[in-house]
């Protein structure tokens, strides 16, 4: 039994441990810190938190990855479609994809009695609506009571046909670019023979000369309407005439030989190439626009 001890205040006190507090040699433990990630409602750990960050980074940097591969593959995307752009080819309709000079030659001769087939060739050496003076001079025979058109029309439906293996090659050409026909004839009848012959839907607009006269006008038309410059066309015709007009819109031309002038009168206009058969347009227009800068 222990003994007993009367303390300062009269009180009996006892020597029992279990009445008397002990302090604690044991380290008391740290609280342990408690965290919220951002976002989050509940509590977690620090391990918890930093188990969240290195996800949260390694998110990141995917993304990151993700992000990089996306541009590439847009910058890929933008060069293919650079490489498919589609360039504009501008076509003259009569000797190009009309077989249309015969018939053309006997109603101007019916109205000129005079014409020869090289004089007639001559007017296309600049626009066919300024031939005027001094290539036509006019005698007591002209009968100018007869107007071209009304005459060339019927014959272009029922004589005039598309010159051999064009259809295949507009085929073929509009795959890659559009077409776009430029031409002195009357829009409607032109229309007419591209449906007529199963190609009319591979041409994006067909000009005649009801649209203008000129065709330096009827390009500047095709550069505000398509939002294109002059690099980006080229224009296929059998005259002189058409080569001149598109230079002065800076248009560069490629020239066949199976049309309304000689090939001699069309090396006069510096084109780009001439051609001797349908089928080599393909290659010539291919060339010119690599040429391009």
């Amino acid at each position: 039994m222990m003994a007993a001890e009367v303390d300062s205040k009269g009180g009996i006190r006892t020597g029992r441990s279990e009445d008397k507090p002990q302090r604690s040699r044991r380290v008391a433990k740290v609280p342990v810190a408690r965290w919220r990630c951002p976002g989050q409602g509940a509590p977690a750990t620090r391990k918890s938190h930093l188990l969240r960050q290195v996800l949260h980074s390694s998110k990141l940097i995917f993304e990151g990855i993700f992000e990089i591969a996306r541009q590439r593959a847009v910058g890929n995307a933008k060069v293919r479609t650079n490489l498919m752009k589609k360039y504009y080819i501008l076509f003259d309709f009569d000797g190009v994809i009309a077989d249309s000079f015969q018939p053309a030659f006997e109603i101007q001769k019916t109205i000129c009695p005079q014409l020869t087939k090289d004089l007639y060739r001559q007017r296309f050496e600049r626009n066919i609506n300024d031939w005027e003076e001094p290539i036509n001079g006019h005698t007591k025979e002209c009968r100018h009571d007869i107007d071209f058109f009304t005459e060339y029309i019927p014959r272009m439906k029922n004589e005039v046909q598309i010159v051999p293996g064009m259809k295949e090659v507009l085929i073929k050409l509009e795959e890659h670019h559009t077409l776009i026909i430029v031409s002195s004839t009357i829009t409607s009848p032109i229309q007419e023979f591209l449906e007529r012959h199963g190609v009319i839907n591979h041409f994006a607009q067909v000009m005649g000369n009801d649209i203008h006269t000129s065709k330096v006008e009827k390009i500047k038309m095709v550069f505000e309407q398509y939002h294109v410059a002059a690099k980006d066309c080229v224009f296929i015709t059998d005259t002189l005439g058409d080569m001149r007009e598109a230079k002065k819109m800076r248009v560069g031309s490629i020239g066949v030989t199976w049309g309304f002038q000689t090939a001699e009168t069309l090396l006069r206009g510096k084109p780009f190439r001439l051609v001797e058969k349908p089928d080599k347009l393909l290659t010539a227009v291919n060339d010119y626009f690599r040429a391009i800068p």
